[in-house]
């Protein structure tokens, strides 16, 4: 997993902090917003492999709700898988989170070990499903190419076929010392 780029969306610096020191030396990039908007305002030029989401962010316009939300919405951000990283326990929000599309979510304080793991599986499990997708894409295409290389050779050999036809009825003529014309139609 090394070189993987993650987002971390905490209001807390001392919690990105912890994560990203960790992740970091474990070879991952890691980088650290404090709110939704400065990691909107990264999604402008950047793209994370995996985004840690916090869910709750006083004194702001929007949630760890309403980015899940907007990221499974986007068509150009669906693709990211996010884990929720909140200190609230009830099953209700954890299940809340999981049918907005979030793909897992931890309880804080996080044992740093068990979130590596949840976050190799995780880009693991999204690797394969992006290659079985680009594979199915692959051997679409190549079926579809193969339809149309299969068209364009039963055009060419029927028309080698009727030019054949027509050259064998040439030779049946000329040998028969035919003096007519010889139509199209007599040669099908």
């Amino acid at each position: 997993m090394n070189g993987k780029v993650i987002a971390i969306i905490d209001d807390e610096k001392e919690a990105i902090d912890m994560v990203s020191k960790y992740l970091s030396e474990r070879g991952f990039i890691v980088n650290g917003f404090r709110s939704p908007k400065e990691f909107f305002g990264y999604l402008e030029k950047n793209m994370p492999d995996l985004v840690l989401l916090d869910l709750i962010f006083p004194n702001q316009m929007s949630d760890g709700y309403s980015v899940c939300k907007h990221m499974v919405s986007d068509k150009n951000l669906s693709e990211i898988p996010v884990i929720v990283l909140s200190a609230r326990s009830s099953e209700e929000d954890k299940v809340y989170c999981l049918d907005l599309g979030a793909d897992d979510y931890l309880v804080k304080p996080v044992a740093l070990e068990e979130l590596k793991c949840r976050i190799e599986k995780t880009l693991e499990r999204r690797e394969a499903i992006k290659t079985e997708r680009e594979l199915r894409r692959i051997k679409e295409g190549e079926i579809e190419e193969g339809k149309e290389k299969m068209a364009t050779m039963i055009k060419v050999t029927v028309m080698r076929e009727n030019k054949m036809i027509r050259l064998k009825k040439i030779i049946e003529q000329l040998s028969l010392n035919h003096d007519g014309p010889i139509s199209d139609h007599e040669s099908a």
